[in-house]
């Protein structure tokens, strides 16, 4: 149990420090939040008693964390073995765009993934004429426009299949 919470201890410092090098080095990693996302799978890989990642996350970020896990945490846990599985699990698509009027174009913005319990999976900026596309594991999820609440919409996402969300966000 020591070592658990010994390993939980270490996955938070390893993320504070990357946290701190992120808004220190590059912006756009800061201003994304991709290092508290990573650090967020990080630590619920290293706290879970069942050696699977509790929470949903898209593979964008699966990948970043698998991409910054500490040695220290590969060695004495399964989260590398945990994140792989969660990604080949990710079969799933969500494609979103923000339109203000129905046969209005496509406007910039921020599009946010969030799951059933409406914690944040993942989080894109979208130009103009653009959309977001993630890839998920199947289930339901809500897609948020510019984080307001009256510009969201519910999805569900089916293995191998893409589930479609157009957001009018007036």
């Amino acid at each position: 149990m020591k070592r658990i919470f010994a390993i939980g201890a270490a996955v938070l410092a390893c993320a504070g420090a990357a946290v701190g090098s992120a808004s220190a080095g590059s912006p756009s990693a800061a201003d994304d939040g991709l290092s508290d996302q990573s650090a967020r799978v990080l630590y619920d890989c290293a706290t879970s008693t069942t050696g699977l990642l509790q929470r949903r996350y898209s593979v964008r970020i699966l990948r970043i964390a698998l991409r910054e896990i500490p040695t220290d945490v590969a060695d004495y846990t399964g989260c590398p073995e945990a994140i792989r599985t969660a990604i080949e699990e990710s079969t799933a698509t969500v494609s979103a765009t923000i339109k203000r009027t129905r046969r209005g174009g496509t406007v910039a913005g921020t599009i946010a993934l969030l799951d059933t319990r409406g914690r944040t999976v993942d989080q894109l900026r979208v130009r103009r004429g653009h959309g977001a596309n993630f890839q998920v594991i199947p289930g339901r999820y809500t897609v948020r426009a510019n984080n307001k609440k009256r510009c969201t919409l519910r999805v569900t996402a089916r293995e191998w299949r893409s589930a479609q969300a157009t957001i009018i966000c007036r």
